[in-house]
Formats: C-alpha cells, sequence, structure tokens
C-alpha cells in the first residue's frame, strides 16, 4: 500500500529502490550522507541512471550535490534539506568555567584529519597570551571507524597543548549536549563530511563553530555563526581561535541557537522533507 518508495543512501541503495518503485508503480526518491562515490568505489551505468531517474534527491548539503554531479550524473530535482537537530535534546544550558574551552568531537580516522588539528592547536599554544583548555572527545567511539585511538593520545600528550587537555574517548548521546554546553567553542578539522551532525549540534547548544571547508558547514556558518577555512590551513584556524580568546571576534550564542533551530530543528526538517514528498505525489 506504499505511495513512494524512499532509499536512503543512493549510491548503495538506488537499483533497489528503482525496481521496487517500479513494481509497485510508484514514485521514488533518493538521498544521500556519504562521501560520493565512497573512496576507491566506479559507479556502474545501472546506478548512475537508477540515480538520475529518480522524482527527487533530498540532499544534505549543497556540496553533496557536486559531488555526485562530478560522476556525470544529472540530479534533475534535488531540494536541500539538511540535517535534523532535536532542540529539545540539546538545549542551551551552558556551565561556567574558568578558561576558554575548546571541544572536537570526531572519530580517529584520517577523514576527521586530528593530525591538523594538533598542528592548529600548536600554534595556539605557541601564540595565545590567554589560558585555554581543550576536550578531545569521540575518539574511542564507533570502533569500527574510528581506529588506533592509543596512537592519538599518544601524540597529543606530546604535543605543546599536552597539559590542557581533557580526553573523552565516547559519551553516550543523551550527554552530549551536557559536553558541549560546558565548552565555549566547537573545532572542526574534517577533510569531507557531508552535514556533520556534532556541528549542528553544538551550534544547536550556542558554540560558536570554527571549521574548515570540509562540506556542509558553509551552507549556514557565516561570520555571526563562526569561521571556516581552507582544508588543512592550519595557521588561519589558529588565528581565529586566538581571536575569539582575545575577544577580537565574538558571538551571539542565542542568535546562534535560532538560526540552527531555524534550519535543522525538528519542525524545519520535516517541512522540507514533507514539501518534497508532497511535490512529488502530488499533494
Amino acid at each position: 500500500k506504499a505511495d513512494l518508495v524512499y532509499g536512503l543512501t543512493a549510491q548503495d541503495m538506488a537499483v533497489n529502490t528503482y525496481c521496487a518503485a517500479k513494481a509497485l508503480d510508484k514514485p521514488y526518491v533518493l538521498g544521500e550522507h556519504a562521501p560520493f562515490p565512497w573512496p576507491g568505489r566506479v559507479l556502474n551505468n545501472l546506478q548512475k541512471k537508477t540515480i538520475e531517474e529518480a522524482n527527487a534527491h533530498l540532499v544534505i548539503s549543497k556540496d553533496k550535490v557536486r559531488q555526485i554531479m562530478l560522476q556525470n550524473i544529472n540530479l534533475r530535482n534535488w531540494y536541500y534539506v539538511g540535517n535534523l537537530v532535536d532542540e529539545n535534546q540539546f538545549p542551551y544550558k551552558p556551565v561556567e568555567h574558568e578558561k576558554t574551552t575548546f571541544v572536537i568531537v570526531a572519530a580517529n580516522s584520517f577523514y576527521k584529519n586530528y593530525d591538523m588539528f594538533i598542528k592548529t592547536m600548536n600554534i595556539l599554544s605557541e601564540k595565545a597570551e590567554k589560558d585555554f583548555s581543550v576536550i578531545v572527545a569521540g575518539f574511542g567511539a564507533n570502533r569500527g571507524y574510528s581506529k588506533n585511538a592509543d596512537e592519538l593520545i599518544e601524540k597529543i600528550k606530546n604535543s605543546k597543548f599536552a597539559g590542557k587537555v581533557e580526553f573523552v574517548p565516547s559519551v553516550p548521546r543523551n550527554q552530549m549536549a551536557d559536553l558541549y554546553n560546558r565548552t565555549d567553542a566547537f573545532v572542526m578539522t574534517s577533510i569531507q563530511e557531508g552535514q556533520p551532525v556534532s556541528a549542528i549540534e553544538a551550534a544547536c547548544c550556542g558554540l560558536p563553530v570554527f571549521s574548515t571547508r570540509c562540506g556542509g558547514v558553509e551552507d549556514y556558518v557565516t561570520e555571526d555563526i563562526g569561521r571556516v577555512v581552507d582544508i588543512t590551513d592550519c595557521e588561519k584556524l589558529a588565528s581565529y581561535l586566538n581571536d575569539f580568546l582575545n575577544g577580537i571576534i565574538c558571538f551571539d550564542s542565542h542568535h546562534i541557537r535560532d538560526k540552527v533551530v531555524n534550519l535543522f530543528g525538528k519542525d524545519a526538517f520535516v517541512k522540507n522533507v514533507s514539501f518534497v514528498f508532497d511535490k512529488v505525489l502530488k499533494i
């Protein structure tokens, strides 16, 4: 009794979604959140055909459109829906603390680029006149993806900011907001992202986002939300963090939260996705 068939990840599910839609004589919609294509993967003509022929595509970032179309795939009807944050799960409830605290939440993988994070914080340690602390979180979670946690810890222990670090290998989902609310700014040094959930959740808790131009963040991180630097630009990122430490650049946490909720909160996400489905179904 389905009215529409939806495939969550186009490169993996397009063919099956297409076949189900044809069998049911119904339209189909595809989404994509992963790197496109997955590194080392080559898409065949059937995959490309079934992606192209979808009635609509939900994209989590505008960079994702670029990634897909670079594979000679014509996305005829794509709609930017972003990613979802549950604003009730991520309230703005800051906790007082003595030092400005930066937080990174990332698995330990090549694409999260902890090497850049370490270089950036080393530069900041040399530049900064004001003291700061750092929370490194999430590197021990998602063990199929995050690897060699001991090596990462050892690198940071040998860094110039070693005495400023708190390691949090993993955090239960229901405690993530507490983590964000005892920090002052979110840092991300990734090479590639879709629409990183951690950055949106941190911003929902009022944190400014300092990130590389890795995909997704540039859709909403304007100068009232944070700063975006080119991939691997440690010097620029460290300079922005130092300006934040010194109060040269400031942010309104309530504004950051409001902007992110308006773009990616529950009501906005339901509205965005429902609009596409209703349009395809001509409701």
